[in-house]
């Protein structure tokens, strides 16, 4: 189950006007194709995203890399019907760990700009820079300190993404 307030838009909202045989199941199969045209790895589950006014359940169609499930961003791929109409969004949720680390990796930089030391840290000292580094939480630090590797890793993550926004335009735009 999804909760509605985790999502955040991925791509802009479609509409077709004859919007009658847009199923999770037909942009499913699309996806697969075009996966497989690209070469790159993708998994499907059908979920319900839950929220709004009510609390009613919605069902979804969610994307996600199958080797990074809890560690790359997931995709939620909607269908709201209204009439003849159909509007298919794709919206974002769950954590990216690499690229929260790059948010701190980031700020760290900026403080190392400003003479700012992290060798014998004291977080009390530069209140700023400390919540950059309480934020981030020692597992991050110790994350940001690997180097070239993490960078290679983000870049392959979001290398995925664009690949998956391009998909997703072609499949339903």
């Amino acid at each position: 189950m999804i909760k509605e307030k985790e999502l955040q838009e991925f791509r802009p909202q479609i509409r077709y006007q004859d919007g009658q045989d847009i199923t999770l199941q037909a942009i499913q199969s699309l996806l697969q194709g075009e996966a497989q045209q690209a070469g790159i790895p993708i998994a499907f589950r059908l979920d319900q995203v839950r929220g709004g006014l009510f609390g009613g359940a919605e069902d979804c169609l969610v994307l996600y890399h199958p080797e990074h499930q809890k560690d790359y961003f997931s995709v939620a791929v909607r269908i709201k019907r209204q009439g003849n109409y159909a509007f298919v969004s794709a919206e974002s949720f769950g954590t990216s760990k690499l690229i929260k680390a790059e948010a701190v990796r980031k700020q760290f930089n900026a403080a190392a700009k400003e003479g700012i030391h992290y060798r014998g840290y004291n977080p009390l000292e530069n209140a700023a820079a400390g919540a950059a580094i309480v934020g981030a939480g020692i597992a991050g630090v110790r994350h940001l300190i690997k180097g070239k590797s993490d960078k290679e890793k983000m870049e392959a993550e979001q290398q995925w993404y664009t690949i998956i926004c391009d998909m997703l335009d072609t499949v339903i735009s």
